[in-house]
């Protein structure tokens, strides 16, 4: 059985939003003497709903042989049934006129269980679907080191029978369970160690075969089949521990507090905005972010060349000078203003540096990475067992270089780059440099034994699986890079080798001709892939057309200049052949320029479209002495009175028919099979994980800053003409009433804690609808995923703030300090991944905004507002 979250949704909007926050709030208006309306029907609707749920949790808790599940299922559904009966009661009582201190206690007590209890009922039940699968995938890695004593065709066929059979079935399980998850990067975790499994076990069976067939050299193979069953069990290692994530717990930057996962290019935007907004630095935090800078940098500097690499020292050295330098002065008076600038303009150019450096590297390793596999496949090759381990050692080089190059590519990061994506690059390097030795072991089996068709089978697979992984690499590392940069370094690449195919024509060196030619090729063809990759990715007809033609023009050539390079090298003194080879390099080169310059075009002239649209607002001189203004989310969020109704609220909430899936003990049978109880682990387990992050002796900071750092993102931009800054600015000034809540929670009224979260996600379910908008009409499709993925997290961070701030209504209302304080925990979590998520949606809108055809009809004007200088 498994849980899905969509249907939690219905289930909470009914019986934990529609119904129990109205709840809290009738306890409130009876406090205040104010006439209730009868809610005796929707109440024993919603009862009548819970005690089918009741039922098909007592069924699942005998059936289960989980003692410790029996045990919480138990308890559990032991509160639900009182909560259900006090509410039943509360509501006779109320309707019967009574306003009593009873009355409104047995009230608020069956809210409050009914929430706790439906939570723990369905957090045990989660759990427990969760143990299955791990004890699965323990018996699988089990089982799976069996392969080494396979040595004969019927062991052979029952294990693999064995382990395909269990895997498969495993795999199911798991792919359904990461269909359910929220957050997109676990999800992608899980699938993506589900294909590298079915990859291993693939290749296990491949080399099991190939050793019961080989009776001369069997180590190579041995060792690749160790290899592959490695692979299996770190995979299922992985599973376990994703699937034993509470909700909260992923590898997201904008979550991470302690800075250790986030890339430089996000460090570098966090100290920039850091050093403009922030007055001073009593808590450390510029000392960690420069720490941090300046450790991943020099990491990546390591591969830079000498002078590049002390231009980047030199860099770190000044800003941390600048650093010490600011705390011999207020951060407000004019030098240190100075100082501030000269640090940024550090960080700009340093950074500049480093992406063009990254860029070199990447022309230069992923040229054509396949191209050295397919000599180790190469008959010719094979026979000579020397030339064989030489060709291998060049590959490990290789390997490892693009593992290096792209693992620096996901360190760095770049704007083009989310979470997901980064986890996509460090994934496919991690499984490069794991295959690349049993590509090794497949290689020097095959030159040991030329004719065994099962050693050759196995070889081709894994150089197949080799090739594929290359490929996926270069396209995410493409897709990561700034395009111009990009271009540009693959050009120069371009240039450096057609120099040294002209010094090799004039030499008349058959061989060397042919290699030079083969590297021009090379490097041109990598120009041809940027630009086909480009075109994959764009839904823009015009540019997909135009660029398509030039790109195609340089593959043609680039085919005939190997052919040219071919009849030259078969006679080095045939003029016209030396003639026909110099024309097609200059024709090559000619069309390389042709797609850089086209895809530079279109991407200036995206720019000058976005400029048009972002129109730059006259403002008055700011006097050169003049203090900065410092956004303060106390002095900037007005909070508005919420006024209190004369007559009683009319709730028609309470009035809804509560779904058939809910009446039902059947259809409540499928219904608990089909929901995910996710939003429920916050309450448990995820408080205490995050509790040490975002709480500390100031109160909670990170609350506070996303906060403040969202206003400031709102602040830049004009709300005219502009839904998405109008919509975000309001979900901006609605976290000043949340963080009213969470500091001062005594002063506020369940009411205005109930109606805030409310409000936050009609706000934020208006913001999804104007950047969805946006995403349709992007042509860039990576930009469009991006906007989608971001656009996912939104409506499930929102819901879970109405579910929380429900149990802390209901907490304020029973005088729970404890459950109050977890609320409040909880709530600072919801609010500062819904800040963080909206800021990075507008910044995403923003770049998609770019890329919208001007004839598209969409109208968002980007007018930047006046801001002020802080030097």
């Amino acid at each position: 059985m498994m849980l899905k979250t969509g249907s939690l949704d219905q289930f909470m909007n009914v019986i934990g939003l529609k119904i129990v926050s109205q709840l809290a709030i009738i306890h409130e208006e009876t406090e205040a003497g104010k006439s209730i309306p009868d809610i005796t029907m929707p109440v024993q609707a919603a009862c009548a709903a819970v005690a089918n749920l009741v039922q098909v949790g007592q069924d699942t808790a005998n059936a289960s042989s989980d003692e410790k599940f029996k045990q919480e299922m138990n308890v559990a559904l032991e509160v639900v049934k009182n909560s259900s009966v006090n509410l039943n009661q509360a509501a006779h009582l109320l309707k019967d006129g009574s306003s009593s201190l009873e009355a409104r206690n047995i009230l608020i007590d069956g809210t409050k269980g009914i929430l706790s209890g439906t939570s723990d009922l369905l957090f045990s039940y989660d759990e427990s679907e969760v143990k299955k699968i791990v004890r699965v995938c323990n018996n699988v890695k089990d089982y799976m080191p069996n392969a080494s004593v396979i040595t004969h065709e019927a062991d052979y066929q029952t294990y693999t029978k064995s382990v395909k059979s269990a895997v498969d079935n495993l795999l199911i399980r798991i792919r359904a369970r990461a269909d359910d998850l929220l957050i997109e990067l676990n999800r992608q975790l899980l699938k993506r160690s589900c294909i590298n499994i079915e990859d291993a076990v693939t290749s296990i069976e491949s080399v099991l075969k190939a050793i019961i067939d080989d009776n001369q050299e069997a180590e190579p193979l041995q060792n690749s089949r160790d290899s592959f069953v490695g692979i299996v069990c770190e995979e299922l290692e992985e599973i376990i521990r994703v699937l034993m994530l509470p909700f909260t717990e992923t590898h997201d930057a904008s979550q991470d507090h302690s800075l250790q996962n986030t890339s430089l290019c996000h460090d570098f935007d966090k100290l920039r905005d850091h050093l403009v907004n922030a007055q001073s630095d009593k808590e450390g935090y510029r000392d960690k972010l420069i720490e941090n800078v300046v450790s991943k940098g020099v990491d990546i500097s390591k591969k830079c060349d000498t002078t590049t690499q002390t231009d980047i020292a030199n860099n770190y050295n000044s800003l941390q000078q600048h650093n010490r330098n600011l705390k011999d002065n207020t951060d407000t008076d004019p030098s240190a203003q100075a100082t501030k600038k000269e640090m940024i303009d550090i960080m700009d150019n340093t950074e500049q540096v480093m992406q063009k450096q990254l860029a070199k590297q990447i022309a230069e390793n992923f040229a054509d990475p396949g191209s050295i596999i397919e000599e180790l496949q190469n008959p010719a090759v094979l026979k000579d067992n020397e030339k064989t381990k030489l060709k291998c050692a060049e590959f490990v080089n290789l390997s490892d270089s693009l593992a290096s190059t792209a693992e620096d590519v996901a360190l760095f990061g770049s704007d083009k780059l989310n979470l997901e994506q980064t986890e996509e690059i460090r994934s496919a390097s991690r499984k490069l440099r794991k295959v690349a030795p049993t590509v090794v072991n497949a290689a020097m089996a095959s030159s040991s034994n030329i004719e065994n068709q099962s050693i050759r089978q196995f070889s081709d697979g894994i150089a197949t699986q080799w090739k594929d992984t290359a490929s996926s690499l270069s396209k995410y590392v493409d897709g990561a890079m700034d395009s111009h940069t990009l271009i540009a370094a693959s050009e120069e690449a371009v240039e450096k080798s057609a120099n040294e195919l002209s010094e090799a024509i004039e030499s008349s060196n058959p061989q060397g001709i042919l290699s030079k030619a083969s590297d021009f090729a090379k490097h041109a063809g990598r120009v041809s892939t940027i630009a086909k990759r480009e075109v994959e990715n764009s839904e823009d007809p015009i540019f997909s057309l135009k660029i398509t033609e030039d790109q195609k023009a340089l593959e043609n050539d680039t085919v005939d200049l190997i052919t040219c390079a071919n009849v030259l090298a078969a006679d080095t003194n045939d003029q016209v052949a030396k003639d026909n080879l110099k024309v097609k390099k200059e024709m090559v080169r000619s069309g390389v320029h042709n797609v850089r310059k086209s895809l530079s075009d279109a991407l200036d002239d995206e720019v000058e479209q976005a400029t048009e649209k972002v129109h730059e607002l006259e403002v008055a001189d700011v006097v050169k002495d003049a203090k900065p203004v410092i956004p303060r989310i106390a002095e900037e969020t007005v909070v508005e009175e919420v006024p209190v109704p004369q007559e009683p609220v009319q709730r028609e909430e309470l009035d809804e028919q509560i779904p058939d899936y809910l009446t039902n003990p059947i259809a409540v049978n499928n219904f608990i099979d089909c929901f995910l109880p996710t939003y429920f682990m916050l309450m448990k387990k995820s408080i205490t994980l995050q509790l040490s992050s975002y709480k500390c002796h100031t109160g909670y900071p990170y609350f506070t800053e996303a906060a403040r750092s969202l206003r400031r993102e709102t602040s830049r931009w004009s709300d005219s003409d502009n839904d998405i800054i109008a919509t975000a600015s309001k979900a901006a000034g609605l976290m000043g009433t949340m963080s009213k809540i969470v500091e001062d929670g005594s002063d506020v009224t369940r009411k205005e804690i109930i109606q805030t979260a409310k409000d936050i996600a009609k706000i934020s379910d208006l913001f999804v609808k104007y950047v969805e908008e946006i995403a349709r009409k992007c042509s860039d499709k990576r930009m469009k995923e991006n906007l989608k993925v971001l656009l996912q997290r939104l409506p499930t961070i929102s819901t879970q703030l109405k579910v929380v701030a429900t149990v802390k209504a209901t907490a304020v209302a029973s005088g729970d300090e404890k459950s109050s304080r977890e609320a409040n925990e909880v709530l600072v979590l919801n609010a500062t991944n819904l800040m963080n998520t909206i800021k990075e949606t507008v910044s995403a809108a923003k770049a998609a905004t770019i890329k919208i055809r001007t004839d598209s009809g969409q109208k968002v004007e980007w007018r930047r507002n006046p801001a002020p200088k802080f030097y």
